[in-house]
């Protein structure tokens, strides 16, 4: 008798919860994941790190204050099982924009230039652009991508174990950072280079030209030095503050630190 009490008891809590689901609206989280979360994409986000043998999970929402999760996994016996985990308010709300904002980072620093070569502890080579560095791993996009986009990396990406890792070579390319100092040095010597040369130069009417027409020539001038010379001065710093090639063995918190200085993130 207590046998079948409690036979009835699960399968009264399956249907509850199932029905309890069946209320709730399925969570669309980007283009890319739609509404239902792959092993791929839990990899790539760091989401249910505490799941294991994670097989698939989707995101219901009633409310501002009622989120769900409903993960599928592989329990100990082999078997497909499901759990439901209950998230804090507008949790849903902030999983899009932190999703918005992971894609972001990692198209920048898949475009800032710098490039892995990862030796792990068994001998295997991988080269690739560094897009992300969490505690204990990072994930590479493969030099083979030639251009990136999330779809891309979500296909195509390696994720490594700090402890199955040797070391890891960076090759900095310095033309990213190098062009982009430069185009604000350009923008800021802009102004002060009109500015200068206004109030150092005769700008009265003369040869045929008014003194308007003097004045714009002269602010023009001096707009063109003022933009070489800053862009002269972004450059350099650029090359000052990029990073230098370096080789960085895993093996503390401080190396795994000295690794994310290369993120945009």
């Amino acid at each position: 008798m207590k046998k079948y009490l409690i036979s009835v008891f699960i399968i009264q809590s399956i249907i509850l919860s199932d029905i309890c689901v069946a209320q709730y609206k399925l969570l669309n989280t980007s283009p890319e994941i739609r509404d239902t979360i792959d092993l791929i994409e839990r990899n790539y986000y760091n989401l249910y790190p505490d799941i294991k043998e994670f097989q698939y999970a989707m995101i219901y929402f009633c409310d501002d204050s009622v989120t769900i999760s409903k993960i599928i996994y592989i329990n100990e016996n082999g078997v497909l099982a499901d759990t439901v985990i209950s998230h804090t308010p507008n949790y849903e709300r902030n999983l899009i924009a932190s999703i918005r904002q992971i894609n972001s980072d990692r198209l920048e620093n898949y475009e800032s230039g710098a490039k892995a070569t990862v030796t792990k502890i068994d001998g295997n080579i991988f080269v690739g652009k560094l897009l992300s560095v969490q505690d204990s791993s990072f994930i590479l996009c493969p030099d083979t991508i030639t251009s990136g986009n999330t779809l891309i990396f979500l296909r195509s990406y390696e994720k490594f174990n700090v402890n199955e890792v040797s070391d890891i070579f960076i090759e900095n390319d310095f033309s990213n950072r190098v062009r982009t100092e430069a185009t604000y040095g350009i923008l800021l010597g802009i102004i002060p280079g009109v500015l200068i040369s206004l109030n150092n130069s005769d700008t009265r009417a003369g040869f045929g030209f008014s003194k308007t027409s003097v004045e714009i020539m002269v602010g023009l001038t001096g707009g063109a030095v003022g933009a070489l010379i800053g862009g002269a001065l972004g450059a350099i710093v650029g090359l000052i503050i990029s990073p230098a090639e370096e080789t960085i063995e895993l093996n503390s918190a401080s190396d795994i630190e000295q690794l994310k200085g290369y993120l945009i993130e």
